[in-house]
């Protein structure tokens, strides 16, 4: 153990920028796929002929899958290491993809490889955090925290961009096979990492009480905030065309907001670093801010307001994903992939039951419900775990 701990505390002197190349670059295209089916869906449609509630239950299978296996995936990363997980998640997307614009012939087919796609996802995210807790100095996780999360929109940018660059002009098949093979910019870096496997170092005590005690309430907090960010990737696209939006400006729009949310990441992370918040407080804020955001999507027809709705939504209800990732690192240091393997699968829970029950009109104003809740409960999670921290622990909440 003592072996294994050094070498990780030596690795954060080693490469800190390779590091955050590669999970970003993983956790990019890890989620690509729904992203990249959300903003092609209306021209998938036309072949298919599926109607939104099946969009919803390829997504919804897509973050189930990812949610059963992502427990399992945190210690697969302790056992392969963080390398070798990163690498099988690119190679699974990249099959998925390839094989989706290349060999899918019905709604079915497309859904089957949706779900392992899922499994890819359910590798890169534990991995990632693991890769920054153990390769970033903890003065620099913040930021590190933030630029990771940040490549959720960054994908999301990537599937707005593609519907005027690609999907409208050589098809959503072509769109598919292109993004297939984005992967492959991962393994270079990837290689670069050089943790061996190594298994899993025993927790301490502290850690174990705190995971007994706070984990399913923030397991169930991180799936209600993601069950809601979800719907607003997914869904924005369909609906604001179906509001009246054309195609085209609604990629912009969705673009504009993948921007916004890309760099409200990489900012509260850095502010995380120098002014060490309470981080979930601060989440909560953003989920209330997200809610607002939500209400606002509801009223379609009035165009401004569904823009400025849109906005909230992204840089409030969709953006606090690093900070929470960060306070997970630092509640539970002595494992971080299988905390946030044990969480993810909360928020891929999340993930997969907000697009299969979403529905537009009432649908926007359930999105802000349970984006309180997901705040309230995010409070009571922090409360539990201060409680459980002893007096001289500096870890901020």
């Amino acid at each position: 153990m003592i072996d294994y701990l050094s070498s990780l505390q030596e690795a954060r002197h080693r490469a800190p920028l390779i590091t955050i190349v590669a999970v970003t670059l993983s956790t990019t295209f890890a989620v690509l796929p729904p992203l990249l089916l959300g903003a092609t869906s209306p021209l998938i449609r036309d072949e298919f002929f599926f109607d939104h509630t099946s969009l919803g239950l390829t997504v919804a299978l897509f973050f189930l899958v990812s949610a059963i296996a992502s427990p399992a995936g945190g210690f697969i990363v302790r056992w392969i290491g963080i390398s070798g997980a990163i690498t099988a998640s690119a190679l699974v997307v990249l099959a998925s993809l390839l094989t989706i614009g290349v060999a899918s012939d019905s709604w079915g087919s497309l859904t089957a490889l949706f779900a392992l796609a899922g499994l890819g996802n359910a590798l890169a995210q534990p991995a990632a955090n693991e890769a920054l807790a153990y390769r970033i100095p903890q003065s620099r996780q913040g930021l590190a925290f933030g630029v990771k999360q940040a490549a959720i929109p960054f994908a999301a940018l990537l599937a707005g961009l593609a519907i005027p660059t690609l999907a409208l002009s050589f098809g959503w098949r072509t769109t598919f096979v292109v993004g297939s093979l984005l992967p492959i910019l991962l393994l270079l870096p990837t290689f670069r990492l050089n943790l061996a496997a190594s298994g899993s170092p025993p927790m301490i005590d502290k850690t174990r009480e705190r995971r007994g005690m706070t984990l399913p309430l923030l397991t169930l907090a991180f799936g209600c905030g993601t069950a809601a960010a979800s719907c607003v990737a997914v869904f924005l696209i369909e609906s604001a065309v179906a509001d009246g939006i054309p195609l085209r400006e609604a990629g912009a729009l969705f673009a504009i907001n993948s921007g916004l949310g890309i760099a409200a990441r990489v900012t509260y992370g850095w502010a995380a670093d120098r002014w060490e918040p309470r981080h979930f407080v601060f989440i909560a804020v953003l989920l209330g801010a997200g809610s607002l955001g939500a209400v606002a999507l509801s009223f379609g027809t009035i165009h401004p307001l569904f823009w400025g709705g849109s906005v909230l939504a992204f840089v409030g209800g969709w953006s606090w994903n690093g900070l929470f990732n960060l306070a997970i690192v630092k509640s539970f240091p002595a494992s971080p992939a299988v905390a946030t393997g044990i969480v993810l699968a909360g928020g891929f829970g999340g993930s997969a039951l907000g697009p299969l029950s979403f529905g537009f009109r009432v649908a926007w104003l359930a999105v802000a419900g349970i984006a309180a809740v997901a705040a309230a409960l995010m409070m009571g999670g922090r409360s539990i775990l201060a409680r459980a921290t002893d007096p001289g622990d500096e870890i901020r909440r």
